[in-house]
């Protein structure tokens, strides 16, 4: 053989040696997608990713996360090719899935960092979520759509810390897939069957249902960070909520937030007013516009729209999402002018004639433009909600939306012991 030709297949075998072991480290960090063979063949199949959210593609069926993940209706996430972004993020931790102006924001991070407990105080019970010192952020943890309070911290600010190297510094974590799976915490479980049915760890930043695994989302000072462990089943993943309120408005994802839309229907206009004066005095700058098709399809900042049923029900976009109920995230469903409270299964349970609901949606994961919508069956609901958002901010705390009726406020979803 020529010094020639053996220069050239030693070169070609240290290719193949080189791109065999590329492939190997891939496939041993790459954790495996729900659907996948692999997990059905050993891996926990009830096991959330490192940024708490289960496998949009995981399942079928009416309400379920993979036709939330399928369908490019308004209010939910479009159609696409990729795999879900929480069974991708090692190959690109602070990017992947990310829309264009959220990436500045989140740079990768190491799941396993080395931890330093830090000093925190513990949250002040009087203090309205999302009220915290510009340089602290601040976790909660609960189970049941907030029902029970696990861990609620708020801890000075330290750079390079990600959400799951707060969590780590604050409760007991079990991790599966190499660190980038939360898999327990404090003891509590994921699980894929069972009375409960399954249940799993989500977690949100300043109120929106992160985008990226949980060793990724670099926090930064003022971010809340919500865990929250809950069936998902029916109702698929919830997209944004209003219990780190007044987040996103005044922090928003993966930015500093501080600019807000409010949508007004007609016969709202003096409510958009008022909250824009409250929400300026909170350093917001708000923007006041009609409600239209075109704001709220194709919306660039946190939004809120707000007014009565009769005068929202026409537009397409809002009835979409009002159809599609826990699909969007949304249990408080509106018809014939009355307001139906769902159960996390998304059953009706109670209907009142008059009432008004606070909830939130948006376009999948990582939405850094989330939805809140505020109607009311008629104007006075409609003012009783705006005062809530105003003075009684407290009632929106780990809630994931808030419904006031003749008998009160209640949590929605409804769970076992409201309905």
């Amino acid at each position: 053989m020529s010094p020639k030709s053996f220069r050239w297949l030693l070169t070609a075998a240290l290719l193949v040696i080189m791109a065999l072991g590329a492939w190997g480290a891939y496939s041993s960090a790459r954790p495996p997608a729900f659907g996948d063979a692999q997990v059905g063949g050993g891996g926990p199949t009830g096991a959330a990713d490192g940024a708490g959210q289960p496998d949009l593609k995981d399942k079928t069926g009416p309400g379920s996360a993979a036709e939330m993940a399928g369908k490019s209706q308004p209010g939910s996430l479009a159609g696409s090719e990729e795999p879900a972004v929480g069974n991708t993020q090692v190959t690109d931790p602070g990017e992947i899935g990310l829309k264009k102006e959220q990436k500045a924001g989140l740079r990768g991070g190491d799941a396993q960092a080395t931890q330093e407990t830090g000093k925190y105080n513990q949250a002040d019970a009087d203090k309205p979520p999302g009220a915290i010192p510009k340089q602290a952020v601040t976790l909660l943890v609960t189970r049941d759509f907030g029902q029970e309070v696990l861990v609620e911290v708020e801890q000075e600010y330290r750079p390079g810390e990600t959400a799951l190297s707060l969590l780590q510094a604050h409760a007991a974590v079990e991790t599966t897939y190499g660190g980038n799976f939360v898999e327990a915490i404090n003891g509590l479980k994921s699980t894929s069957g069972g009375p409960g049915g399954r249940q799993d760890w989500f977690y949100f930043i300043n109120g929106v249902a992160a985008g990226v695994g949980s060793g990724a989302y670099r926090l930064q000072p003022g971010d809340f960070v919500w865990w929250d462990y809950h069936a998902w089943q029916v109702s698929g993943i919830t997209p944004a909520v209003v219990g780190c309120y007044p987040c996103p408005f005044s922090r928003g994802y993966g930015d500093k937030g501080g600019r807000a839309l409010v949508l007004a229907a007609p016969g709202a206009e003096k409510e958009a007013a008022v909250l824009k004066e409250s929400w300026s005095g909170l350093g917001i700058k708000v923007e006041v516009e009609k409600v239209s098709e075109k704001l709220l399809a194709g919306r660039r900042l946190p939004t809120l729209a707000l007014g009565t049923w009769d005068a929202l029900k026409d537009i397409e976009f809002l009835s979409g999402l009002n159809e599609r109920r826990v699909r969007s995230g949304l249990y408080g469903h509106f018809e014939s002018g009355k307001l139906t409270l769902l159960d996390v299964a998304g059953k009706s349970r109670r209907v009142y004639a008059a009432g008004a609901a606070i909830q939130a949606t948006g376009q999948g994961l990582g939405d850094a433009a989330p939805l809140w919508l505020v109607i009311g069956t008629d104007g006075d609901w409609l003012k009783k909600a705006v005062a809530v958002l105003r003075e009684e901010p407290r009632k929106l705390q780990r809630c994931y939306g808030l419904a006031l009726t003749p008998e009160g406020t209640l949590r929605l979803p409804l769970v076992s012991g409201q309905d």
